[in-house]
């Protein structure tokens, strides 16, 4: 299984060019735990499927955004005779997909992809943590939809109608979705004749 991790996350010795490999990597983030937990995993015979139910049980408890590939994916891809059964990797097989330079390479490209795609900005807009006119911190008990997206100065210095010109903030095509009298979105008013348009 190849889950995804930041790289801005790892230590300095970790990071690409830092001359650690993966698993040098592995036995760092295994060293971290505490002693009871090191001793029930090295105790502990769990199969793929269980590990894969335990790292996401663990990302959903905490809020950890994870993304995994396992053998399945493997096997979707591989081509079968036509009518015949599908085919399973062997242990040995899985083995060395798992050795291969590309499998490695997942957890990097799929930061990029993240990273590239606007993704982390719009979860900070739409959890409301900044204004997105000076970047002030959002006050913490108040959410998107009381905020609007912005500051009280900066809400003070515009007016709805701008609001809605310039976009919705929780969305990356900037359209607007009403619901009642209001984006659902972001909170911002929208009177009768304002459409989902921006």
């Amino acid at each position: 299984m190849t889950a995804v991790r930041h790289r801005a996350d790892d230590p300095p010795s970790l990071r690409p060019g830092g001359g650690t490999s993966p698993s040098t990597g592995d036995q760092l983030a295994f060293s971290r735990l505490p002693a009871e937990w090191r001793r029930a995993l090295a105790e502990s015979e769990l199969d793929e499927d269980q590990a894969r139910h335990v790292m996401l049980a663990l990302a959903d408890r905490f809020g950890i955004a994870l993304v995994h590939w396992t053998r399945v994916d493997i096997q979707a891809r591989l081509v079968t005779d036509p009518g015949g059964p599908e085919r399973e990797l062997t242990p040995r097989e899985w083995e060395r997909v798992t050795r291969t330079e590309a499998w490695g390479m997942l957890p990097v490209l799929a930061e990029d992809a993240v990273a590239d795609s606007g993704q982390l900005l719009l979860a900070i807009r739409q959890a409301g943590l900044e204004c997105y006119g000076c970047g002030r911190a959002l006050p913490a008990d108040r959410s998107l939809p009381l905020t609007w997206g912005l500051c009280d100065h900066c809400r003070a210095q515009t007016s709805v109608g701008e609001i809605l010109r310039a976009g919705c903030v929780a969305q990356l095509d900037g359209d607007h979705e009403r619901l009642g009298d209001h984006c659902r979105r972001c909170g911002v008013p929208m009177p009768a004749n304002e459409k989902r348009a921006r």
